[in-house]
């Protein structure tokens, strides 16, 4: 036998093709290969071979070797239930068992496995929308491979009569559909179907089935009970009802006979018998919901569901709402993921104006919709619901969730907007704000939604929120709009000014639309922005945020001394007393640099002010009277900066600073007398004996006997043999004491005249 391999190309798709034609095809050309044919979950392989249908591969069969040999009369009940007891743990095949034992012949088994691949072909040609696949050669241990579950029966029989025998079966069916239209059809006796069987000579086997002709059996019962072939049971009754011997019963009588004996008869007797009347066209007795309370006792939901459904529209037609309002709440009682079942009920509860009931069924069914996979449905539904109640909250956030999974985030959000809105109108502010952020949620790059956010927050007074809601539009609008500076300086300059109108200057917002208008080049807008922040977090008190706002301001623009001076300031106030003084110096030296000597020596002022005893700031200061003319002034810091120096240990800065003051104020000995004190103190004795007399004689020009005499005894105290001193020690004190003894006797003359006055 030649061989392929199972590959795409080996197989061909044949689903054009009728099943018995396109086998007929098949043997007629003697194709060497094997036929799969399949329906939904449901395959078949038939195995063919010039001509020849060698087996057929099958799920376990409803077609059993053993039970076809005892409905042929071949063999016993009581044997064949022996046989399977013996065989069942050796996995010896029934047929080959039974003929090891002699209690079948070879043509018996021959007959009942040609029967059986009948039954199996005839068994494809129920099936709906089957499909077939025709695999060349010896491919089927490859088709195999994955199909355990599949059983092999029959055995090798020409194709050719075997479709013969499907044919004339087919046939002989649609001849005995007219006489046994359906297998649950109640058959009784109005002759005596013994003698008439007798008489025409029939086999005892078809004698001893119309004894189960009772009255309660139906047909599909009597073939399971009979001794024969479900072909064999259906042209016997043929016969019977041909001659009239037999009769089915009509409706009535079977829905007599499922009353009268229902303690008697199984559900499943009693569902078929009632299913029988229902077709045959009984009326008045509400089958229907007869029939769906006997499913659901079975646990057939699905069924029941149909049923009640069913029930329900009947009651429609005959005006009573309530009752089919009922009919339908069973019905998703029995089947509660039907939502075929579940639109009806709520179809019908709108119609009756049960709106809460309607709105609860619909939120159910579109979230089952939703489940499986088919958010179309659910938001048919949805909208379908809301034309009813439009302001509904609950259908409106349901619709809003479907929207989204759609990927329709505009609308949704949109939905969102108009549930929030609804909400404030029912005066439920917090439902409205939960709305309104689902909205943003969905959409956060939508300005709609986000102002509309900002708006809601105003009327409810948060302020502080709507300002943050007003930075995170700003970083919405930068990021939609960055490819259109010009759009969006727009919209940026309307959010500062709605901050402005929300009284949120001091926000954290404006930094964020300042740093906006950074990244999009527009300098000037960013630095207003972070000025005019600025500005009012000092108005607010609000330091640190001020500090960051000015900060940001002088690095875009460093040269600018009123921003530079107002964040050392700043950190002034903060208490950073080190990065105000070395901004107020870098000011200072600008300033300088620029001629402003004024306002340098303000911001100088400024440093003294923060530390009285900065030396740098104390020199610069004095460089800068002394520049402005003011020599005194200078000479006098320098002065304060000479003593600053001696207090810390710098004696050679306090030389340096002093003697600076003497050169700018030479009229004024305290610079002179400090200066030789601090000489003295780092020993350099001669100098400061030379500054003494130089300030000696200065001050007995001058008539300062006091001050003379401290000079001079400073002098004997650094070299107690200078003879100048002593000299003028003695001078002074002979004049002092002359000074001292004129002033008494004019005091005493003074005193005199008062006297007299008084007299």
């Amino acid at each position: 036998m030649a061989s392929t391999t199972v590959s795409q190309e080996s197989s061909q798709s044949l689903d054009v093709l009728e099943f018995g034609t396109l086998l007929q095809v098949l043997a007629q050309t003697n194709r060497v290969g094997t036929l799969a044919v399949s329906s939904g979950s449901r395959l078949k392989l038939i195995s063919l071979e010039k001509g020849r249908i060698t087996r057929i591969l099958t799920p376990r069969s409803r077609f059993r070797i053993g039970r076809i040999l005892y409905n042929l009369g071949a063999l016993e009940i009581v044997d064949l239930k022996r046989v399977l007891a013996e065989v069942e743990d050796i996995g010896v095949r029934i047929g080959e068992a039974l003929l090891e034992r002699d209690l079948i012949t070879r043509s018996e088994l021959e007959a009942a496995l040609e029967f059986q691949m009948v039954e199996e072909l005839l068994d494809v040609f129920h099936w709906k929308d089957p499909k077939f696949d025709f695999f060349e050669g010896d491919a089927e241990r490859e088709i195999l491979k994955d199909k355990d579950s599949l059983t092999p029966v029959g055995g090798p029989r020409d194709a050719q009569g075997l479709l013969l025998e499907v044919t004339r079966v087919l046939d002989e069916t649609d001849k005995y559909r007219s006489a046994t239209p359906s297998m649950h059809d109640v058959y009784e006796s109005v002759g005596d179907p013994v003698v008439y069987l007798q008489e025409e000579g029939a086999p005892a086997r078809e004698r001893e089935t119309t004894l189960l002709l009772d009255g309660v059996r139906d047909l599909s019962e009597v073939v399971r009970d009979a001794r024969m072939t479900r072909f064999e049971v259906r042209g016997l009754f043929y016969r019977l009802k041909s001659a009239g011997i037999i009769r089915s019963k009509n409706a009535f009588e079977l829905l007599m006979l499922a009353e009268n004996q229902q303690s008697a008869l199984s559900p499943t007797k009693r569902v078929r018998l009632l299913e029988r009347a229902m077709e045959l066209g009984v009326e008045g007795f509400d089958l229907a919901h007869r029939l769906a309370e006997i499913y659901e006792e079975m646990g057939d939901g699905p069924r029941a569901a149909a049923r009640f459904i069913e029930s329900a529209r009947d009651m429609i037609r005959r005006g009573n709402h309530s009752a089919a309002c009922q009919s339908a709440t069973r019905a998703v009682h029995a089947d509660p993921a039907n939502t075929v079942v579940r639109e009806f009920r709520a179809r019908l509860l709108s119609e009756n104006d049960a709106d809460e009931e309607m709105v609860a069924e619909v939120l159910a069914t579109a979230a089952l919709h939703a489940k499986a996979g088919r958010p179309e449905e659910s938001d048919r539904l949805l909208r379908a619901a809301l034309a009813r109640v439009p302001g509904n909250e609950d259908l409106l956030l349901a619709r809003i969730d479907i929207l989204r999974n759609l990927g329709k985030k505009r609308l949704a959000s949109s939905s969102a907007i108009a549930l929030a809105r609804r909400q404030e109108q029912l005066r439920n502010p917090e439902g409205a704000l939960t709305a309104i952020r689902r909205a943003v949620g969905i959409a956060p790059e939508s300005f709609r939604a986000r102002t509309a956010h900002i708006d809601l927050l105003l009327r409810m007074g948060d302020r502080s929120t709507a300002s943050s809601e007003v930075g995170a539009l700003s970083d919405v609008a930068f990021r939609r709009l960055r490819d259109r500076p010009s759009r969006a300086n727009l919209v940026l300059d309307s959010l500062v000014e709605r901050l402005a109108g929300m009284g949120a200057v001091p926000s954290a917002a404006m930094d964020r639309i300042g740093e906006h208008y950074l990244a999009l080049g527009e300098k000037k807008r960013a630095l207003a922005t972070f000025v005019r922040t600025g500005e009012a977090r000092i108005a607010a008190g609000m330091w640190a945020e001020a500090r960051k706002a000015f900060t940001q301001a002088t690095d875009l623009q460093p040269d600018d001394v009123d921003l530079s001076e107002t964040l050392a300031l700043i950190h002034a106030r903060l208490g950073d007393r080190g990065h105000a003084i070395a901004r107020l110096t870098a000011i200072a030296q600008l300033l300088i640099e620029n001629g402003e000597l004024a306002r340098a020596e303000k911001a100088i002022r400024e440093i003294l002010g923060l530390n009285p005893y900065s030396p740098d700031a104390l020199r610069e200061l004095a460089r800068l009277k002394s520049d402005l003319g003011k020599s005194t002034e200078a000479a006098e810091l320098l002065h304060r900066l000479g003593y600053l120096h001696l207090a810390s240990g710098n004696l050679d800065g306090a030389v340096e600073s002093l003697d600076e003051a003497c050169r700018l104020d030479p009229a004024n000995p305290r610079h002179f007398r400090a200066l030789a004190d601090c000489l003295a103190r780092v020993l350099r004795t001669r100098k400061s004996i030379d500054i003494y007399d130089n300030l000696l004689t200065k001050l007995r020009a001058r008539g300062d006997h006091i001050g003379a005499l401290d000079v001079a005894l400073r002098v004997l105290h650094i070299e107690p043999g200078h003879a100048p001193a002593k000299q003028a020690l003695e001078t002074e004190y002979r004049l002092l004491g002359e000074q001292l003894k004129t002033a008494a006797d004019n005091h005493s003359v003074a005193m005199g005249s008062d006297e007299l006055a008084e007299l």
